[in-house]
């Protein structure tokens, strides 16, 4: 897995993407927050993976997405989100931060969708920091997906590159077809 010592600073977009999971589930509520560089390179800035009410994840979401600048909230697109959405929107107006929402709709088995984005990490264009409080256990979860006891951090992450790599292919052709290219 590649590594980075200290983000870029200028040029980084920054999105934030959740997994959300029910307070007394197994499952912990996962955000992610990935930074894209004007080359498609992507950058895991920061996780937080919790068992809280709603409420506090959603507060927790929401510090990630003004610490980090985030540009877009990414959401699975289900029963959880519906439940949740209109709590986020008034927390967000309550704190003044204001972030604008995509949802998503799952079009493929878990597995399938992360294995989307492993050419990705092995062309080394996904990169995690060389350290960081989260770290172990994210690598720890992604390393044994999908075999491990949890996929909630796996979700969010491949949730968000895979939006992200829909984004940087559409931005590809777009310009492609800007200079006369040959549209794909």
């Amino acid at each position: 897995l590649g590594r980075y010592q200290v983000a870029p600073e200028n040029g980084l977009r920054t999105f934030l993407s959740s997994d959300w999971a029910t307070p007394s589930g197994k499952d912990w509520t996962t955000h992610v927050v990935v930074g894209v560089d004007p080359s498609n390179k992507l950058f895991i800035l920061d996780v937080s993976r919790g068992k809280g009410t709603t409420a506090e994840e959603i507060d927790k979401a929401l510090d990630l997405a003004a610490k980090h600048k985030a540009v877009c909230w990414l959401n699975e697109k289900g029963v959880l989100w519906r439940m949740i959405d209109g709590q986020a929107s008034a927390r967000m107006r309550e704190r003044g931060v204001f972030i604008p929402v995509e949802t998503y709709a799952r079009t493929a088995d878990k597995s399938v969708f992360a294995r989307a984005i492993q050419g990705r990490w092995s062309q080394g264009m996904v990169l995690l920091p060389e350290a960081a409080h989260w770290l172990g256990a994210f690598e720890h979860e992604l390393l044994r997906f999908p075999a491990g006891a949890h996929d909630d951090q796996v979700d969010a992450c491949s949730q968000a590159l895979a939006r992200l790599g829909l984004m940087a292919t559409a931005q590809f052709t777009q310009r492609r077809g800007q200079y006369g290219g040959r549209r794909m």
